[in-house]
């Protein structure tokens, strides 16, 4: 054992100690509690369990210097993840602190840290942002010794919007209940986790509500002019926000009216005086749309079925317009056994054929053979209603009356007797009629109405005014244009 000094030994003034032994000098000994004050204190704190000196501030620990070798998990995606560091020269007593340096130098703490022994520890992170990532991970032992890990913690993604920003598109009138004619606002998460979208800037497109998860709901409002919509988006996966900004067009309502009238059935076939029935009327479609502006729209009018044909259909088309098509009405039934056929209204029997049914919508259905032994043709169907047979012959469905132009058109053809009445007539040209016994169909017709203001230009057809509106009439086909 180290021999132990006397006051005496020191002689008759102050001088250094020193220690001959080999065993070592003893040192005052307490808890941190019980630490001094004076600058050169050198003790042992029983509470760390490590030597220290004051240095007229402070205790330094004489310790080993802690070793970091890594970390788990190595990303962040949100405050409170645990991380556990392994490394050597943990202390198991004191408090160990957490530093996290960003790579701008900032400093936060980690929380919870818990030193389970002098090999592995664990924290939990503050919030971190992607823009000072990766962070470094510094340790600080109870004796002030420290030891950093070199950017190894990162922060996790920030959500990516698919859809560049700017435009997500224009949404005409007759699409303000489907706002997903528009392009995605939304944004992802490499990382898997949830974003939460809200709008932080501008004026989100009236009438819709832009969802959490990043879809657009509603009912856009209608707008007297065309109106553009610009707004952001933020999307923020609770530690990384994005933001974006979109513009948005609602098209003021640009609607065109109008009649598609398809041509009539014929039935151009006569067998010696055993007639044919009648034939069926063009299908009738009525309507509006909203058209696109400076978008040109194509019209086509059907032809007068002949030969015992079914008349041609009759269409509009355009970009962005699903085709609105009127069918061609069916032939008539003959006695030989030929039935009516199909069509926007069908076309009658005669004697023991079957009858053509319409199109609901666009017509009504033929008549089946009656009177007198079964002999009497069936009227073919009409717009306005079914054909019908008497004992003389049969009597075509009624026509329609167009709201935009006017007139009557879209009537059944008439059926003819085995002997004694003829009703063998070609309906009129345009006027969608089926064709009587064995007469050809009439043609067909379109009628387009719409605000003055918004008609541009037309081939084809014929234009007037009435009031504020333009109508077109076409006889044969042609196109319009709205204007820009």
């Amino acid at each position: 054992m180290t021999k132990a000094r006397t006051i005496a030994d020191l002689g008759t003034g102050f001088v250094n100690i020193s220690d001959s032994g080999t065993e070592g000098t003893k040192v005052a000994s307490g808890t941190t509690a019980q630490r001094g004050s004076t600058t050169g204190q050198i003790r042992f704190n029983s509470t760390l369990g490590i030597a220290e000196v004051y240095n007229g501030s402070e205790f330094i620990g004489i310790d080993k210097t802690p070793e970091l070798n890594s970390i788990s998990p190595s990303t962040s995606l949100a405050s409170g993840t645990t991380i556990t560091v392994t490394g050597a020269n943990f202390s198991t007593s004191g408090t160990t602190l957490i530093k996290l340096i960003g790579a701008d130098g900032s400093e936060l703490s980690g929380t919870n840290v818990n030193v389970s022994s002098s090999t592995s520890l664990t924290f939990q992170t503050p919030s971190l942002t992607v823009a000072n990532e990766p962070y470094d991970v510094k340790i600080i032992k109870p004796s002030g010794q420290t030891q950093t890990l070199e950017n190894v913690l990162d922060a996790g993604s920030t959500p990516s919007f698919a859809t560049a920003a700017g435009s997500i598109g224009t949404m005409t009138n007759s699409q303000r209940s489907n706002p997903g004619v528009f392009s995605s606002v939304a944004a992802t998460d490499a990382d898997g986790q949830t974003v939460t979208h809200t709008i932080s800037a501008g004026t989100l497109i009236a009438g819709l509500t832009l969802n959490s998860n990043g879809t657009l709901s509603g009912t856009a409002t209608e707008v007297a002019n065309d109106t553009t919509y610009t707004f952001t988006v933020s999307a923020t996966d609770g530690t990384n926000t994005a933001t974006r900004q979109f513009t948005a067009i609602v098209k003021k309502p640009l609607t065109v009216t109008y009649d598609v009238i398809a041509g009539g059935g014929g039935n151009a076939v006569d067998q010696g005086g055993n007639r044919e029935a009648g034939s069926g009327a063009g299908g009738w479609l009525e309507g509006s749309f909203d058209a696109n502006s400076g978008t040109q729209y194509n019209v086509t009018v059907g032809g007068g079925g002949s030969g015992r044909s079914q008349g041609s259909a009759s269409r509009i088309t355009g970009s962005g317009l699903t085709t609105i098509e009127a069918t061609g009405g069916g032939s008539g039934g003959n006695r030989d056994g030929v039935g009516g056929t199909n069509g926007g209204s069908g076309g009658g029997a005669w004697y023991t054929s079957s009858y053509g049914t319409g199109i609901s919508g666009q017509g009504n259905d033929g008549a089946p053979a009656g009177g007198s032994n079964n002999w009497s043709g069936g009227g073919g169907g009409g717009k306005g209603s079914a054909g019908s047979v008497n004992n003389t012959k049969g009597v075509g469905g009624s026509g329609y009356t167009s709201s935009i132009q006017g007139g009557t058109y879209c009537a059944g053809g008439d059926g003819d007797r085995y002997s004694g009445h003829n009703a063998d007539n070609n309906a009129s040209a345009n006027t969608g009629n089926g064709g009587s016994g064995a007469g050809n169909g009439g043609s067909g017709r379109v009628h387009i109405k719409m605000l003055t203001a918004i008609y541009s230009s037309q081939t084809g057809g014929s234009v007037s005014t009435s009031g504020d509106f333009t109508i077109i009439q076409y006889t044969g086909n042609g196109t319009f244009v709205m204007a820009s």
